[in-house]
């Protein structure tokens, strides 16, 4: 059995294939996650019923609603798991990336998934929001210093991140950021519902 992990060079294809696993996997978890949204909102605002069950019962709801909701931040914990990783691997393949088509591809999908990670640094359990913001600002200062001389439109893409976030309108500048921020206060909210 083959290691989802393939220890191989950067610039293979079986390391772009295993990259595409990560992609997939957190692709897939995040559509489970917003499949299962409208379940949320109504076990959130139906839970005032508990109380008109007897008591063997409601331990059991109560337990059933506590270990959905356990299991539903377990969900966007391996999604992070997946961005992070994903992340790390990008950043990897971008130094094989030798023509300039592919340099801008895989800068796009690493802004792409640097920005949620950033946007939603709130909701991540195992990086510490001031990492993830410190690596998203190393991540800006790379994209310029390597790509200045070489590429304006990425140069510009960083500048334009940059503005975005000192104006506060990195969310609303991006359809996904805002979906994601939703659905992942929505889970801290089902999680601490019985509380």
């Amino acid at each position: 059995m083959e290691s989802l992990e393939s220890f191989t060079n950067a610039g293979s294809d079986e390391y772009a294939k295993c990259s595409r696993l990560y992609f997939d996997m957190a692709r897939d978890l995040l559509h489970l996650m917003l499949s299962l949204q409208p379940h949320i909102a109504e076990a959130t605002s139906n839970v005032n019923f508990l109380s008109s069950i007897p008591l063997p019962e409601r331990f059991i709801a109560e337990s059933r609603i506590n270990r959905s909701g356990l299991y539903y931040r377990q969900l966007r914990r391996i999604f992070f798991n997946c961005i992070l990783k994903l992340s790390e691997r990008y950043e990897q393949q971008l130094k094989y990336a030798g023509f300039q088509r592919s340099q801008r591809q895989m800068v796009g999908r690493l802004f792409n998934i640097n920005r949620i990670l950033y946007a939603n640094r709130a909701f991540s359990e195992e990086v510490s929001a001031s990492i993830i913001e410190e690596q998203y600002t190393d991540f800006l200062n790379a994209m310029q210093d390597f790509f200045k001389d070489r590429d304006a439109s990425i140069c510009r893409m960083a500048e334009q991140e940059r503005s975005f976030i000192a104006a506060n309108k990195l969310v609303e500048s991006f359809f996904v950021l805002d979906l994601t921020g939703k659905l992942f206060k929505e889970i801290d909210e089902y999680v601490n519902v019985l509380d």
